[in-house]
């Protein structure tokens, strides 16, 4: 049986694909200055992340040592300090 979509689903879908593009393309500009930005983090970063916190450095330091953005870098403090 043959589905056939309305103009709606189609502009709907299209504008999807523009969407996601457009999210991969900013995620590229991101990891430009952050390689590891949208990463999942590993035992060995939160490890050493935890280390830093512990001896009082700044986010925006930890940020620039783990290639993360300052804003991962938050939200991965709020996370483990839970």
């Amino acid at each position: 049986m043959a589905t056939f979509l309305t103009t709606t689903d189609s502009s709907a879908a299209i504008e999807r694909v523009i969407r996601d593009a457009e999210e991969l393309s900013n995620m590229d500009k991101v990891r430009k200055q952050y390689p590891r930005a949208y990463l999942r983090w590993t035992t060995e970063e939160d490890a050493l992340f935890l280390e830093m916190v512990d001896k009082g450095m700044a986010r925006l330091a930890i940020s620039d040592v783990l290639q993360r953005q300052p804003s991962a870098i938050a939200s991965r403090h709020a996370k483990l300090r839970e």
